[in-house]
Protein backbone atom coordinates (compact mmCIF):
# COMPACT_ATOMS: atom_id res chain seq x y z
CA UNK A 1 0.00 0.00 0.00
CA UNK A 2 1.39 3.31 -0.90
CA UNK A 3 0.26 6.65 0.55
CA UNK A 4 0.60 9.15 -2.18
CA UNK A 5 -0.95 12.49 -0.07
CA UNK A 6 -0.27 13.69 3.26
CA UNK A 7 -3.33 15.42 4.52
CA UNK A 8 -2.40 19.37 4.55
CA UNK A 9 -2.98 19.37 8.69
CA UNK A 10 -0.93 15.95 8.85
CA UNK A 11 1.79 18.21 6.86
CA UNK A 12 1.69 21.31 9.34
CA UNK A 13 2.52 18.54 12.56
CA UNK A 14 6.15 17.84 10.69
CA UNK A 15 6.27 14.51 11.74
CA UNK A 16 8.10 11.70 10.32
CA UNK A 17 7.22 10.56 6.92
CA UNK A 18 5.89 7.10 8.36
CA UNK A 19 3.84 9.01 11.19
CA UNK A 20 2.44 11.42 8.36
CA UNK A 21 1.03 8.33 5.91
CA UNK A 22 -0.33 6.63 8.56
CA UNK A 23 -2.15 9.20 10.10
CA UNK A 24 -3.50 10.71 6.63
CA UNK A 25 -4.93 7.25 5.57
CA UNK A 26 -6.75 7.13 8.89
CA UNK A 27 -8.04 10.55 8.36
CA UNK A 28 -9.13 10.08 4.82
CA UNK A 29 -10.64 5.97 5.70
CA UNK A 30 -12.72 6.65 8.52
CA UNK A 31 -13.76 2.78 8.72
CA UNK A 32 -9.27 2.38 9.54
CA UNK A 33 -7.73 3.66 12.94
CA UNK A 34 -4.23 4.41 13.40
CA UNK A 35 -1.92 2.61 15.98
CA UNK A 36 1.46 4.88 16.21
CA UNK A 37 4.10 4.37 19.15
CA UNK A 38 5.90 8.01 18.20
CA UNK A 39 5.12 10.31 21.13
CA UNK A 40 4.23 13.68 19.18
CA UNK A 41 2.19 11.42 16.50
CA UNK A 42 0.30 10.51 19.09
CA UNK A 43 -0.69 14.05 20.43
CA UNK A 44 -1.30 14.64 16.49
CA UNK A 45 -3.57 11.79 16.61
CA UNK A 46 -5.38 12.94 19.36
CA UNK A 47 -6.23 15.92 16.92
CA UNK A 48 -6.93 13.83 13.86
CA UNK A 49 -9.49 12.12 15.90
CA UNK A 50 -11.50 15.58 16.69
CA UNK A 51 -11.16 16.26 12.95
CA UNK A 52 -13.20 13.59 12.10
CA UNK A 53 -16.32 13.64 14.49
Amino acid sequence: MEISDVAPEVAAWDLGKGESAVLSFALKNSGFVAIIDDRAARRCKVLTDNLQQ
